[in-house]
């Protein structure tokens, strides 16, 4: 804009008298033209919000009646209930949290409300983290709602402590939520439960066989946590464990404190059975002889996992007698895990001596062991070139019987293999005061690792190498062996001649931290990683202690 006084502007000069009075003037005249601009863009900003107003109105009404066109409203009722089903948890049962399915999708709308409470079979499943006392009278009423929603259809049941519920709320009776889910027993269908053992004998008395006639798998651990908890069975319960006696049960996750030879199990009719550690009487699983005699029992299964201990030696020091064992064949058995807990001088049961396995593909052999003459037969069959999958704790295994046994190994896939094997040496026993001494066994070598090498001097290697058909190679718990080692155990056995490629390779080194000088591994093998090549290679860091939260999802497996 012109102004007359454009060379006194951003000056130090003082206007005169008359230049002062054509200053006012000119200020007086701009006023006038600002206050006409005010004006008019008040005039221009009431149109404006109004035409904002209008169209955000607009907006709201299209996107109303746009909803009336939805999809989702011409769905069948029954196309719906599929996606609420599908919405469901895939790896465990739905918990009582609003963050997930069935209770997330009946809180969208009173249609998919009114879909979902109609729905019994949303409801079938249910996940139950028993809390303290104070909280247990409103979980009772959340899981007696959720079992009338269900209907009448088939249960799974999901019912495990938690970590609160041993607080300073004090003992905590949980007898009203077992007589509301023993109430709807003829419905159970799959059964998860870990409880103390006065807990678990509660429950387990209150029901016979006709009182489960649909239950096809039941999980019975008994936590270790005893104090605070109380239930008192009724008078007129029947028998312990007598309701597993039903010829629907093909599934079995039971305690070694429960079970034993007289136990009522349809063993006969079980694809599954797990017997764990757990107890007083028995607390680190059951003796060979006994895990034996129910096997022979069980021609239809198909997995078994046996937490075992060895045979303990009596009040005079020797080992006490095992009854007969006729040999038997599970024809049908293709996965087996053996877990020892606990060894005696003394007892070498053989336990593949006893038992033929012609289907068995997945073996997981794990805990203490002794270097005596039946070590071989009681924890690795006699034919292991039909083993598939291979899961073995080697820490107590000479290096020895570990190279014998993976030159067998021709048709193995995935080799998981925890901690590292010894290597014996032949010292002399010192007796010092009294105390006998025994020699310390030599440190593991992880060079032992190079007998899985494929030689590169032949070109068709097939029958000089270890495992061939490797496809999966897992090192749990490994000393820190050299970066090189591992590349050059990698590329030995990725794209060789007549050897299966590797596709994953995992390696968990059992130190806290990774070294400052530590190289990525991954770095040096780009060519494998890029052609397919599953990669793992971490550090155990050292997890902090958590304090303990309620949570109904405490415990819980998700993925």
């Amino acid at each position: 804009m012109y102004s007359p006084f454009h060379p006194l502007l951003r000056t130090n000069i003082v206007p005169s008298g008359r230049e002062r009075h054509q200053i006012r003037d000119l200020l007086d005249e701009s006023q006038v033209e600002v206050d006409k601009l005010t004006q008019e863009i008040t005039e221009l900003q009431s149109l404006l919000d109004t035409a904002s107003k209008r169209r955000a109105d607009l907006q709201d009404f299209m996107e109303e009646h746009t909803a009336l066109l939805s999809p989702a409203r011409r769905l069948p009722d029954d196309i719906v209930r599929v996606i609420f089903l599908a919405s469901l948890p895939e790896t465990r049962n739905s918990a009582l949290v609003s963050e997930e399915s069935p209770l997330l999708v009946s809180q969208i709308c009173s249609a998919w409300r009114n879909i979902a409470l109609s729905t019994p079979r949303l409801w079938a499943a249910i996940y139950i983290v028993v809390p303290g006392e104070a909280k247990l009278g409103q979980l009772t009423e959340q899981v007696g709602l959720w079992l009338t929603r269900s209907g009448a259809v088939p249960l799974s049941i999901s019912l495990r402590l938690s970590g609160t519920a041993f607080s300073l709320d004090g003992p905590c009776n949980i007898l009203s939520l077992l007589q509301l889910l023993v109430g709807e027993s003829r419905r159970w269908c799959h059964v998860d439960i870990t409880l103390p053992p006065q807990t678990t004998d509660c429950l387990v008395a209150m029901l016979s066989p006709g009182e489960v006639p649909f239950l096809r798998s039941i999980a019975l651990r008994r936590s270790p946590r005893r104090r605070y908890f109380r239930a008192v069975a009724t008078p007129d319960s029947a028998a312990p464990l007598s309701f597993l006696g039903t010829p629907s049960l093909v599934s079995v996750t039971i305690s070694s404190s429960i079970v034993d030879l007289q136990s009522p199990i349809s063993w006969g009719t079980l694809r599954h059975l797990s017997i764990e550690r757990g107890g007083l009487e028995h607390p680190f699983g059951v003796t060979h002889a006994v895990a034996l005699t129910i096997l022979s029992r069980c021609q239809r299964l198909e997995s078994c996992e046996l937490s075992l201990v060895r045979k303990a030696l009596d009040s005079t020091g020797s080992s006490s007698g095992s009854p007969g064992i006729p040999h038997f064949t599970l024809s049908h058995l293709n996965s087996l895990t053996l877990i020892i807990h606990v060894q005696a001088i003394g007892d070498h049961t053989r336990f593949f001596h006893h038992a033929s396995l012609p289907a068995l593909r997945s073996l997981h052999c794990q805990g203490a062991h002794d270097n005596g003459p039946s070590l071989r037969q009681s924890f690795l069959p006699d034919d292991l070139s039909n083993i598939e999958s291979l899961t073995w704790d080697v820490q107590a295994f000479p290096r020895e019987l570990v190279l014998e046994a993976l030159s067998e190994l021709h048709g193995l896939r995935e080799l998981r293999m925890l901690k590292e094997p010894f290597v014996p040496q032949m010292l002399p026993v010192i007796q010092i005061g009294g105390i006998v001494m025994e020699p310390t066994p030599a440190p593991p070598l992880p060079e032992w690792l190079r007998y899985l090498h494929v030689p590169e001097s032949e070109p068709d290697t097939s029958h000089l190498v270890v495992c061939p058909r490797l496809q999966n190679l897992e090192l749990m718990l490994f000393r820190p062996m050299p970066d090189a080692d591992i590349v050059q155990l990698i590329r030995s056995r990725y794209r060789a001649p007549s050897v299966t490629s590797l596709e994953r390779f995992t390696c968990m080194n059992s130190n806290t931290a990774k070294p400052e000088s530590g190289v990525d591994v991954e770095s040096q093998l780009q060519e494998q990683v890029a052609g397919g090549l599953e990669l793992v290679v971490h550090w155990r860091p050292r997890k902090a202690r958590m304090q303990v939260v309620y949570s109904a999802l405490e415990g819980a497996v998700t993925v």
